[in-house]
């Protein structure tokens, strides 16, 4: 396989590998943040969405069920980027741009999921 595609695994599910990771050690900072923006059982909803990352993060790190992985990652990331990191919602400039860079940063994430279902062996 070529080491550029085993580089970007590597990263890429690192990343979300390490994402969901902080998420668990951050929990209550995490639900206070879900339960501000108005999710039920905030809590609840950290716990299956870390667990959702790690999952699909180990997927694409160990190329294995690649289409599962980016599911998971795109059921992860979609609601989550529509509804915590809603910037069209937000008054205040700086907290507006703020969400908006997480708001695109998590657009390129779901895309780069994509691109990995186009690579040898998805």
């Amino acid at each position: 396989m070529n080491t550029l595609i085993v580089a970007g695994r590597i990263l890429y599910g690192g990343v979300m590998i390490f994402a969901g990771v902080n998420n668990y050690l951050n929990l209550k900072v995490m639900a206070d943040l879900t339960k501000s923006k108005g999710m039920p059982l905030p809590t609840l909803c950290v716990v299956i969405a870390s667990a959702i990352c790690i999952l699909g993060g180990l997927s694409i790190l160990t190329n294995y069920q690649i289409k599962i992985g980016v599911f998971l990652i795109w059921l992860f990331l979609a609601p989550s980027t529509v509804i915590i990191h809603n910037f069209w919602t937000v008054e205040d400039p700086m907290v507006k741009g703020n969400e908006m860079g997480h708001f695109l940063k998590n657009l390129l994430i779901l895309a780069g999921a994509l691109i990995f279902l186009a690579l040898p062996g998805a």
